[in-house]
């Protein structure tokens, strides 16, 4: 092959959502050509023997996570890092936590004695070039931009979550509380948030349900993986602080670490231990820590909170088990749906109130979007609900909504399930009324047995409107109904956010579409050096050289 005809483009390999090889050899006989920026999932085994210099960047361009699985672990005097030495020191620490040791450390003089036609050179402001024969192959500051790393697109989608009339505001998050997002579960007071795990998503995950990632301020983990990294990242840009609450503190220690203090960021992180047995106090909620999850209390909640993925249910308490988004408490369970900030009350307003907070304005809020099966069963519930706050129970009205709930088809996108879980829910609260006032309204209860019915048969719940959700309890039972956010806005401006951040996704389709061909090239070009038949072929790629989507933009999306 002509590798010096080759274009100074034709020498970068973008692999992966931050990763690049760049190719500097001269001929086929060159020893490790390839100069590594970043880190992927998608490193075989052949790519590391090829490759010796792995350039450092101030913002830690890829996922630090991987570096272990993409290094020379038999023979670590074949990993050369290249960056300011504090970053370089930081980052040799921290795979030791991995059990590796660390191998030598070069200096950009070491890498032009070792290539005497390639420069790298380090900017103050973080940014990196990299030259070969004098033509630029690389500019860090251009391609992070053009390929959109993860502080790009941090700021991207921030503006998006910004032009969304329907975002959760701080007092929105006024608390105690909590939200499912992706499966992980979030406390939120004061309008910040103690996130219990990150997401692997998370910055895109928060912008879609209208949450500013920004408001975490305290996380519970053990994992130092991507979404890690990208919190860490955000928060170096931001400056904003961090609380960290981890029984691994060497291992958080050795990762926030690596971070240091540029024109460009700084972090400001806090790590605490939290491990078996421990107590801790974090915006006004206490937490202790045992094998199945975590104990949360607070003085303004009812009950204390388990968050676990445990099936079992403990006297005097809830249990919120995030994996399955359902919410067990002594009298029952309920559907959480992901993406709803669901805030604990204490007195119950009076019946008409409840009726009007939690279904009139709730069903304003959908009319235009029911099918004709909603509606019908909506118009049947409005007229039983008129009954309820006069304190009538007409039997055979009551039978035919049971019988119409029974018959409607409850779907993972149906508004059904906010109106049924509502239903269930005042009937739930307006019976306590009742009884005080020795009134018996046992048919309301029946019907109110059916709707739970209905709503629990469903897995998940994937409609995301704009609502937020109140969770009352009244003698260890709960109900969890559920409000339009702010008086029922238009729904045209939630329509609006969702169409910009499909014009995101729509864009991150575009870019796993580049990563697959340049992927492709890359293959085709190394098996070509290899004096491999057809040279120009992709060869296939089996066994302990198959890479795993999930780490780059495939598995990372956007956030």
């Amino acid at each position: 092959m002509e590798i010096s005809s080759m274009r100074p483009e034709e020498r970068v390999f973008r692999i992966d959502d931050e990763c690049y090889l760049i190719y500097l050899g001269t001929s086929v006989e060159d020893l490790k050509p390839f100069l590594r920026i970043g880190n992927s999932g998608r490193i075989t085994p052949d790519i590391i023997e090829s490759t010796y210099n792995i350039v450092l960047t101030d913002s830690l361009t890829g996922n630090p996570a991987l570096e272990p699985l993409n290094m020379n672990r038999e023979n670590t005097s074949e990993n050369r890092y290249v960056g300011d030495p504090k970053i370089t020191a930081g980052l040799l620490k921290f795979i030791r936590e991995f059990n590796i040791q660390d191998g030598t450390v070069s200096t950009i003089e070491e890498i032009r004695k070792a290539h005497d036609r390639a420069e790298v050179h380090f900017f103050n402001d973080g940014n990196i070039q990299v030259f070969h024969n004098r033509d630029m192959l690389f500019d860090l500051r251009r391609r992070e931009k053009n390929d959109l790393h993860f502080i790009e697109r941090a700021r991207l989608l921030k503006d998006i979550h910004l032009k969304n009339p329907l975002r959760y505001k701080p007092e929105d998050l006024e608390g105690p509380g909590f939200a499912l997002i992706k499966g992980c579960p979030v406390l939120f007071q004061g309008g910040s948030i103690l996130a219990v795990g990150v997401p692997e998503t998370y910055f895109m995950d928060f912008v879609i349900a209208g949450i500013d990632p920004d408001f975490i301020d305290s996380i519970v983990t053990e994992e130092v993986g991507g979404a890690f990294f990208r919190l860490l990242k955000r928060k170096w840009n931001t400056r904003l602080p961090l609380r960290i609450l981890s029984s691994k503190t060497s291992l958080m220690k050795g990762a926030s670490g690596l971070f240091m203090e540029t024109g460009a960021g700084k972090l400001d992180v806090s790590i605490t231990g939290f491990g078996e047995g421990e107590k801790r106090t974090v915006s006004g909620y206490r937490l202790e820590r045992d094998k199945r999850g975590i104990l949360v209390k607070h003085r303004d909640m009812p009950l204390s909170l388990f968050i676990s993925t445990s099936s079992s249910r403990e006297s005097g308490q809830m249990t919120l088990d995030a994996k399955r988004a359902v919410l067990k408490y002594p009298g029952g369970t309920a559907r959480i749906p992901e993406n709803v900030v669901c805030s604990f009350r204490g007195e119950t307003p009076a019946l008409p109130d409840l009726v009007q907070q939690y279904c009139r304005d709730l069903y304003d809020l959908v009319d235009d979007m029911l099918g004709p099966e909603e509606t019908s069963v909506v118009r049947m519930i409005e007229l039983i609900l008129d009954d309820l706050v006069e304190r009538k129970a007409q039997t055979p009205m009551l039978k035919r909504v049971r019988k119409s709930i029974k018959k409607a088809d409850l779907h993972p996108r149906s508004h059904l399930f906010y109106i049924l879980s509502n239903l269930a829910g005042v009937i739930f609260l307006a019976s306590g009324a009742h009884k005080e006032g020795g009134e018996d309204i046992a048919p309301y209860q029946a019907l109110r047995g059916t709707a739970l019915k209905k709503v629990s048969s469903l897995e998940r719940v994937n409609l995301h409107l704009p609502l937020t959700g109140d969770i009352y309890a009244a003698d260890e039972r709960v109900a969890a109904l559920y409000r339009p956010l702010r008086g029922a806005a238009s729904l045209d401006s939630f329509a609006l956010t969702r169409d910009l951040v499909r014009d995101v996704e729509e864009r991150t389709d575009t870019y796993i579409r580049e990563q697959e061909e340049e992927y492709m090239r890359l293959r085709t070009f190394m098996a070509a050096l290899r004096g491999e038949p057809g040279g120009r072929k992709r060869r296939k790629i089996t066994g302990a050289e198959t890479a795993p989507m999930a780490a780059g933009i495939a598995g990372e999306g956007l956030g």
